[in-house]
């Protein structure tokens, strides 16, 4: 016999045609077509163009219909919108996707500082990044031991996001000349708070909901953060790509559009003796834009981290049986 519930049993066919296909062919298309327009924006054409009207527009019905999608299936939809509604499940949600969004713009365009504005190689930049990786793992494992020890997820939630708002707003006075001691300890201090805060949307979820609807709230959570890095990178690079091209003409520096293609790497060979300090100042400043991006992003995320519950993990495994509440570092 079928059953119809999620998680239950049946053919192979069967669980293949409750899967929300539909769901899924929706929720693709609004995000590509939203993507399209944060990377075409300002560069391959302009906001006001009909294209870039026409994508906005047809994302955002896109986003509705999803909506309306998921709750006409109800148990049975890709994001089921009663576990979405649960407030512990929408506040990780918050959380993952905005501090992932800040983590991501430092991850992914700090390199490019090092290397535009420091003159480092990819290798190198890479090297320099250590202190913001290394820290954010550290302190994902203290903050993961001290939940367990202490059974609360939302103080280290609301502490880290705290103390990355502080460091964000550190990492945009990165000028050509700070020193290494200085660029070092921002990311120290501001990836110890997203590394406190980052694992513990997914703790909440396994401590709030119930078994058998916990591997879907932690693959909405999961999502949300793989999302958040597809958009917020988007943006940023839309962001930095307009600063530089609007620093590079203010200042009168050659060769535009051959600095705009070629990325960070080698780019002071581009130009004359003469241009190459303007043209690091150029890209210090459009740097700068994007690490003021992270500052509101962790700032959201600190709002919902602050509407997080304050559930027990421990009563939450004693009444499982004992069994640990872990938590995935996506």
């Amino acid at each position: 016999m079928v059953r119809t519930s999620r998680g239950q049993e049946g053919s192979f066919v069967t669980r293949i045609l409750r899967l929300d296909l539909i769901g899924n062919l929706i929720l693709t298309a609004t995000v590509v077509m939203l993507l399209l327009v944060l990377q075409w924006g300002g560069i391959e054409y302009r906001w006001g163009s009909s294209r870039i009207i026409g994508l906005l527009v047809a994302s955002g019905v896109g986003f509705v219909m999803f909506v309306l999608w998921q709750h006409k299936k109800g148990a049975e939809a890709l994001t089921p919108l009663s576990i979405m509604a649960n407030r512990g499940v929408a506040a990780s949600i918050g959380v993952m996707f905005f501090l992932s969004g800040a983590f991501l713009v430092h991850s992914y365009y700090l390199p490019y500082w090092f290397q535009a504005v420091r003159g480092r190689t990819p290798v190198q930049s890479g090297v320099d990044l250590t202190p913001y990786v290394a820290t954010s793992f550290v302190f994902s494992m203290i903050a993961g031991i001290g939940v367990n020890k202490l059974g609360y997820f939302t103080p280290p939630t609301i502490i880290g996001c705290a103390i990355g708002c502080v460091g964000c707003g550190l990492l945009t006075t990165l000028h050509v000349d700070t020193s290494t001691a200085m660029w070092a300890g921002y990311q120290v201090l501001t990836s110890a708070g997203m590394g406190m805060a980052m694992q513990q949307p997914i703790i909440a979820v396994q401590a709030i909901l119930k078994p058998d609807v916990v591997s879907i709230g932690s693959a909405i959570v999961l999502f949300a953060q793989g999302l958040s890095g597809a958009i917020f990178v988007s943006v940023a690079n839309n962001v930095l790509r307009n600063e530089l091209a609007q620093n590079l003409v203010k200042l009168k520096i050659p060769n535009v559009s051959e600095i705009l293609a070629a990325g960070a790497t080698d780019v002071r060979e581009l130009v004359p003796e003469a241009f190459r300090l303007p043209l690091t100042e150029a890209y210090n400043d459009a740097l700068s834009k994007v690490f003021i991006m992270a500052i509101p992003f962790c700032g959201i995320a600190l709002l919902f981290a602050l509407w997080l519950p304050w559930v027990s993990v421990k009563k939450k495994q004693a009444e499982r049986g004992g069994h640990a509440i872990v938590a995935m570092d996506g």
